[in-house]
């Protein structure tokens, strides 16, 4: 049985960070039709099992305003809502939340002239706290980064 959140029965935190042969998600000759590209994208999402509402409540949420956590009003509390949330994206709502904040501040750089400024707009409390979270993110400082 497939377990919710799951993708063919791995939990997406069991995949993160790794390089996972598709044989572990498909048997081997699935997983050969996928490489050989005989199948379509369509055939490969609508294979994915359903998602957890909580999770997509607070994923929603999260992108429309992208500041806090918070627990969403689905009756779960917020550590049941980070183990069923961590099965499902890979990590918890507060790294996922870091993310987004530094998707945002990809975006927006190309039309801000400097660091601070850049800082702010993505939602950032100053420049050190950017730089911070983007070297803990992409291993570079921002204007490395963003040169």
């Amino acid at each position: 049985m497939v377990r919710e959140g799951t993708l063919h029965g791995v939990a997406a935190d069991e995949l993160r960070d790794q390089r996972v042969p598709l044989a572990r998600l498909w048997n081997a000759s699935r997983a050969e039709e996928i490489l050989d590209g005989r199948e379509q994208a369509d055939a490969v999402c609508a294979a994915a099992t359903a998602t957890d509402p909580a999770v997509d409540e607070l994923l929603s949420r999260l992108s429309r305003a992208p500041s806090r956590v918070g627990v969403p009003a689905s009756g779960l509390g917020e550590r049941q809502l980070r183990r069923r949330f961590t099965l499902a994206v890979g990590y918890g709502p507060a790294t996922h939340l870091r993310v987004l904040r530094l998707q945002r501040a990809i975006a927006l750089a190309p039309g801000v002239a400097d660091l601070a400024t850049l800082a702010v707009a993505a939602g950032y409390a100053d420049q050190q706290h950017f730089s911070r979270e983007c070297r803990a993110l992409t291993g570079l400082p921002p204007r490395a980064y963003f040169s």
